[in-house]
Formats: structure tokens, C-alpha cells, sequence
């Protein structure tokens, strides 16, 4: 069962996510956010197919959510994801300062809204 994740900033920026895998597609498919550096984009991409492109300009040179170089602060975990098998790492995101592609500053946070299936 995969999880209803919203980030959001108080720049107003906000963007509801659908992240990790539902039973149908957990084998096949990890939805997780990441960000590009080159438009300042935050997308949701499958981490297990690669290499992750940018669907607004194309770039490969995009980050996920829970790299060191996103994330200032750290807070409580709102939604883990175990893919050890398939990249051996397990994936993490927390309600505290991660850097917000609209505003630039690190007071994005993410928070749990439900499950999806």
C-alpha cells in the first residue's frame, strides 16, 4: 500500500503525491519526489526505472527528495520506503526543512494525508 504524501511550503507552494507502490505495482514501481536543479521542478518519478529524466526539460541531473543537499533539517519520518532488493536503500521523508522549488528556501515540510492502493 503506497502513501498519500503532500509537500508543502509556506510560499503557498503545495503538491499532493502518491508515493511508494500499491499492491498491484510494488514489484515494479516506487513513486518517490524529486527535484530538478535545472527548472526547479519537484516531481514524483519511479526509482526503479533508470535513468530518471526530468518531464519538464528533460535533464537526468535530478535529485531525490531524500538526498543530504535537499534537506537541512530532518523531523519525523512521515513516509519510509523499504527498496533494499532493488537499489539496497531504504527511503525516507520527514515533516522537517527540505528546499522548496518555488520559493528556493528550505522550509518545504511533507506530511501524510492517507494510503492508496
Amino acid at each position: 500500500m503506497g502513501s498519500i504524501v503532500v509537500a508543502s511550503c509556506g510560499c503557498g507552494y503545495e503538491k499532493e503525491m502518491n508515493l511508494g507502490g500499491g499492491m498491484m505495482n510494488f514489484e515494479t514501481y516506487c513513486g518517490f519526489p524529486v527535484y530538478c536543479p535545472a527548472c526547479e521542478q519537484l516531481f514524483v518519478a519511479n526509482l526503479f526505472v533508470e535513468p530518471i529524466r526530468c518531464p519538464e526539460c528533460g535533464s537526468h541531473g535530478v535529485l531525490p527528495y531524500d538526498a543530504d543537499e535537499l534537506c537541512e533539517k530532518k523531523g519525523a519520518v512521515v513516509f519510509e520506503w523499504f527498496v533494499r532488493d532493488r537499489n539496497d536503500r531504504a527511503l525516507e521523508l520527514t515533516n522537517g526543512e527540505y528546499l522548496c522549488p518555488d520559493c528556493g528556501q528550505f522550509t518545504l515540510s511533507f506530511h501524510m494525508r492517507g494510503f492508496w492502493d
